[in-house]
């Protein structure tokens, strides 16, 4: 099932301030909505398919033009009554100060008793409640089912594709529909609602969970929890760099042998130094090593001058990079001295 096919224009935010508010609407957005407004009914709702028909558009087009006109308080999934009349005039206004591309869910919109019944016989279907319970194993109550049907009847996710986000929140362990609902909402904001898109990114998900914990035990950091900043650069290894864990594993024995200690930091400048270098196998790396060690067994004057001899420092971490390394490393130690666990 693709995205709803039923959507409300609230017609008394059209006013003349909340158009001043649409300001930062794409030329695309204003006609899309022109558009909408031309195929709804005298009750304010419009089937997206006959949208879809006018060859001017195409999908990516609707679906990201829909985001934003929802984000505005100008289209919704049900229809507007008198007691969001003053929140959606203050999410218009705020429109002003808000671009296109910030726009986005933070959570689906809840229904009456009445408008979640209607929704899942005429839209969804009780076959994917039950199946989505089968999934997570437990009974779900109203608000948890509600949620899921947002997930296919506002945001337009397909049922297998909300299945697979359902089984992956019980394989890492979350086993709840709130998770499911962000991890939806994640997704939906980078244009992923088809079965397809869904198992893809699930599978990338998981590939960099696996090798992040690999790399984690490679740390030793035990069962304490990553910090964003941690995830991301080991993450940024496999991804970006495309180094395996033997690669990885030869930049942290670097950097344990250089400073005594695993600092993630300073494995990402090694790291990073071979990918700008174009290197991608042991054997290229250990070239490169040892082109680098004579370059030092030449410059070793300059060291014992200073009193000091190098032992392997990447070319681009030199000079006044290192420098700059090491003004972190001890502001770090400084910082872990007074605040760390």
């Amino acid at each position: 099932m693709g995205r709803p096919q039923k959507l409300y224009i609230n017609y008394g935010e059209l006013t003349k301030k909340n158009i001043e508010g649409a300001i930062n609407a794409d030329d695309i957005d204003l006609m899309l909505l022109g558009a909408i407004m031309l195929v709804s009914d005298a009750d304010g709702y419009v089937d997206i398919s006959a949208v879809e028909q006018i060859e001017r558009f195409d999908k990516t087009e609707i679906t990201a033009s829909l985001k934003f006109w929802r984000g505005a308080g100008i289209i919704s999934a049900t229809k507007q009554t008198t007691a969001n009349v003053e929140e959606n005039e203050e999410r218009a206004s705020a429109a002003t100060t808000v671009k296109r591309t910030v726009i986005a869910h933070t959570s689906v919109e809840d229904y009456t008793n009445e408008e979640l019944t209607n929704v899942i016989e005429n839209r969804v279907g009780a076959d994917f409640i039950d199946e989505a319970q089968n999934v997570m194993g437990k009974m779900f109550n109203k608000a948890e089912i509600s949620k899921l049907v947002g997930i296919v009847d506002q945001l337009g996710f397909e049922q297998e594709a909300v299945l697979a986000i359902l089984a992956y929140v019980v394989r890492i362990g979350k086993k709840s529909v709130s998770y499911a609902e962000k991890i939806a909402i994640s997704f939906h904001d980078e244009d992923i609602f088809t079965a397809q898109a869904v198992h893809a990114e699930i599978d990338r998900l998981e590939k960099r969970n696996t090798a992040i914990e690999k790399i984690k035990k490679l740390y030793g950091f035990g069962g304490r929890a990553l910090s964003t900043s941690e995830k991301k650069i080991f993450a940024s290894w496999t991804e970006e760099y495309g180094f395996d864990l033997e690669i990885i594993t030869k930049a942290y024995e670097i950097t344990v042998d250089n400073k005594f200690e695993a600092i993630p930091k300073y494995t990402d400048r090694i790291l990073r130094t071979w990918y700008e270098n174009g290197l991608k196998t042991i054997p290229e790396i250990d070239v490169f090593l040892e082109a680098e060690k004579k370059k030092r067994a030449e410059n070793s004057h300059k060291n014992q001058s200073r009193g000091s001899s190098r032992s392997y420092v990447p070319a681009v971490v030199a000079s006044s990079e290192e420098k700059n390394l090491e003004i972190e490393e001890w502001f770090e130690a400084k910082l872990n001295k007074h605040f760390g666990n």
